[in-house]
């Protein structure tokens, strides 16, 4: 027909492709090697897109499980200051009444020993472990107050709050050897007692954890 009618038919096709244009000029084998790259654009342009969308989805996924997992840690640290707030505050109680209950020739005495075997005085000995402001005598503390005082605070701070065990720098030190003397003697006298009433819970001689009172 001629080249006049090839471009008719190009006319009336072209008009109908509603993406990447198409040089009029390219007929036959050259227009679908066009029209195969602009399907390819098309693919790809496509493609991308989708690519696009799932990059976002996955990248606020992501935030939000950290998110989450940062909420969870921040809980779980939070109920874990409030357990050892209560675990400090179970121990100083126990170790308030354990004092409280020993009468004033047994705190002289544990005093006395104390200073023979370090060869310090209970001052410098409270001043070592506590500092020189809480080893000072409060206005009108008689010497009974001052060495039950220290000696309770230094005792409570000998002591771990959430295991009761004596902390390991501390082993060695005369008022720590006679808290763990004073636990070993309280449970076999309870065991003792228990034993008496029932031959139940045995175990409980073994048990590590400090019973004060």
């Amino acid at each position: 027909m001629g080249e006049d009618s090839d471009r008719a038919i190009d006319d009336a096709v072209l008009p109908q492709q509603d993406s990447v244009p198409v040089d009029r000029r390219t007929t036959g084998a050259a227009r679908e090697k066009t029209e195969e790259q602009a399907d390819i654009q098309r693919s790809m342009m496509g493609g991308s897109g989708s690519s696009g969308r799932i990059a976002t989805a996955t990248t606020v996924a992501a935030q939000n499980a950290a998110s989450i997992q940062h909420d969870q840690k921040r809980r779980d640290d939070d109920a874990a200051y409030v357990r050892a707030i209560e675990a400090a505050e179970a121990l100083r109680a126990d170790v308030a009444a354990m004092f409280d209950g020993m009468s004033d020739a047994e705190i002289n005495k544990l005093a006395s020993d104390i200073e023979a075997e370090t060869g310090m005085s209970l001052e410098d000995y409270a001043a070592k472990h506590l500092g020189d402001g809480a080893a000072q005598r409060y206005p009108g503390e008689s010497d009974i107050e001052y060495r039950r005082r220290v000696l309770e605070e230094i005792s409570f701070m000998m002591i771990d709050p959430e295991t009761r065990q004596i902390r390991p720098e501390y082993v060695d030190d005369p008022l720590a050897q006679y808290l763990t003397e004073r636990q070993t003697t309280l449970r076999e006298a309870k065991y003792e007692q228990d034993t008496l009433e029932s031959e139940q819970l045995p175990q409980q001689v073994t048990s590590s954890a400090f019973n004060l009172v």
